[in-house]
């Protein structure tokens, strides 16, 4: 779904998430040391379930009531009945960068990655 179609999310404080669980990825993955920062960051000791899930099986996890995770907006599933909430009113945010090998050749993953950055946000390739 392109990005101005998507609900808006409400800000959350992750000081009011200090007594629930969470299921926290590794910390040497990009998404588990960000999500550990973000909590520490705002005096949270992360209770959580140190995990090896794919952020898209731990939001899985999370609609179904587990804990609560941290994700991507690609592992969001639309529906009505889920919530997705930002941290804070700017949210956190990574730099993703897709880096092409010299030459011309591009592979079938590389623009395929290269298409769902399009799709997903196309505002922020315009910058």
């Amino acid at each position: 779904m392109p990005a101005e179609h998507l609900p808006p999310l409400r800000p959350l404080s992750l000081k009011d998430t200090a007594s629930f669980e969470y299921i926290l990825g590794p910390p040497n993955i990009v998404l588990g040391r960000s999500g550990r920062h973000s909590l520490r960051a705002a005096g949270v000791e992360p209770l959580g379930m140190n995990t090896y899930l794919s952020a898209s099986f731990a939001a899985a996890m999370a609609r179904e009531g587990v804990a609560l995770a941290f994700t991507y907006r690609s592992c969001r599933v639309m529906q009505d009945k889920y919530r997705y909430l930002r941290i804070g009113k700017e949210g956190i945010y990574l730099d993703l960068a897709l880096a092409w090998p010299a030459g011309k050749y591009r592979s079938r993953a590389a623009l395929a990655l290269a298409g769902l950055f399009q799709e997903m946000a196309p505002e922020l390739l315009k910058r």
